[in-house]
């Protein structure tokens, strides 16, 4: 690709089809500088896994690249996904593979995808290249907050059932500011949930009384402008409080709360952030960005206590707003509304949870989600094999 000096640039991409058991690959697409063969190879499985919890009949995959976003042009972001596109067109033609959104890769960056897909299509002779089109990208377009939304659904699910709790009233961590962690901290406002917590990497923000939509609108705005969270915090005057990364320390270490969702990465929560969260009475940990916590985060969960929703229970929210999105297209010709999706997905996040509940139950390890999950997933795989 060329960026906006007429220079040329080299970016390594992935497309990891991991397997097709159960149905067609599918799965996110992230572009981060620090991705590698390996860790699209593990998410692979980890997607695998994690769509298999869902009801409908599809594999798991996993693509990305290099590619750094930040300080990056629109017309540079698009020129990538423009060459990126090109490349990684014939893996997943003839409706054998799907996309989803993930680290990085939002709204603008599948409507580039998108509009270089059709163009290859109607290059090659494509009539239908809606059809193709809508297959490759699902919901994205129409349901992007899919995967926050599922992910509060399952927490109000959990908190319920193992603690006896209603979320309404309690107090939320959220680590970031893109996509998921919006989407997350939106619905748990709607669900009467605090949320006080968001980062980026100039820091992160604490809303003592809680986050209102309208803050919630404001910041999706500045990040679309490339705005940071300290600009957000200096022009409102609630009791918004602006900490500065270069203080150190971390949203789970500085501030308490009921309920923590790292929405970040992988291996974003460790072992430190674990053990102060336990200290600071907080009562559940749910896994929105992929394997966001730690091997030893998640053992520390377990020895103390902590509720804890593994990511590829918690997150499926993309994949089961996609594959009804999917469903009513194939059978009514049409494109499900935003409202019927957002109902569905409510139920379908309520059945992953349960099904992961009683897995862990049938194996004598109860109120385990992160065994039941694993049980679960790994079960409905081998059952399709046997």
């Amino acid at each position: 690709w060329e960026d906006d000096n007429g220079n040329a640039r080299i970016n390594r991409g992935y497309r990891i089809q991991y397997s097709s058991t159960l149905g067609p690959y599918r799965g996110g697409l992230r572009f981060h500088p620090h991705i590698s063969h390996g860790s699209i190879r593990m998410l692979g499985w980890e997607q695998t896994l994690k769509n298999s919890l869902t009801s409908w009949p599809i594999g798991g995959s996993k693509g990305g690249s290099d590619f750094d976003p930040e300080n990056k042009s629109d017309g540079e972001i698009k020129r990538f996904c423009e060459s990126f596109m090109k490349s990684v067109a014939p893996l997943v033609a003839s409706k054998s593979d799907a996309f989803e959104s993930d680290l990085n890769v939002g709204a603008r960056e599948m409507r580039y995808l998108r509009d270089a897909y059709a163009q290859i299509l109607m290059q090659n002779g494509v009539s239908d290249v809606t059809d193709e089109s809508d297959y490759l990208f699902g919901s994205t377009e129409e349901f992007p907050e899919g995967t926050g939304f599922g992910c509060a659904y399952f927490a109000e699910r959990a908190m319920n059932m193992h603690l006896n709790m209603e979320i309404s009233g309690l107090r939320c961590l959220l680590s970031g500011a893109g996509m998921l962690a919006r989407s997350t901290a939106t619905k748990l406002l709607e669900l009467g949930a605090v949320p006080v917590t968001l980062s980026d990497t100039t820091g992160f923000i604490h809303c003592e009384s809680g986050f209102q939509i309208e803050d919630i609108d404001a910041i999706a705005l500045l990040k679309e402008h490339r705005g940071s969270l300290h600009d957000f915090a200096r022009n409102h005057i609630r009791d918004i409080k602006f900490f500065p990364v270069s203080e150190g320390g971390s949203v789970w270490g500085r501030i308490q709360g009921d309920i923590a969702f790292p929405c970040i990465s992988q291996g974003e929560l460790n072992v430190d952030d674990a053990t102060a969260l336990e200290q600071n009475n907080c009562q559940a940990v749910f896994e929105c960005a992929d394997r966001a916590c730690t091997t030893n985060a998640r053992i520390i969960f377990e020895d103390r206590g902590l509720l804890f929703g593994p990511s590829k229970a918690v997150n499926p929210g993309a994949i089961v707003a996609s594959g009804y999105f999917l469903d009513v297209l194939s059978k009514e010709g049409r494109k499900a509304t935003k409202d019927e999706m957002d109902q569905n997905l409510r139920t379908g996040m309520f059945e992953i949870h349960d099904n992961v509940s009683k897995a862990a139950e049938k194996y004598d390890m109860v109120g385990n989600l992160k065994a039941g999950a694993n049980l679960a997933s790994f079960l409905r795989i081998a059952e399709k094999e046997l």
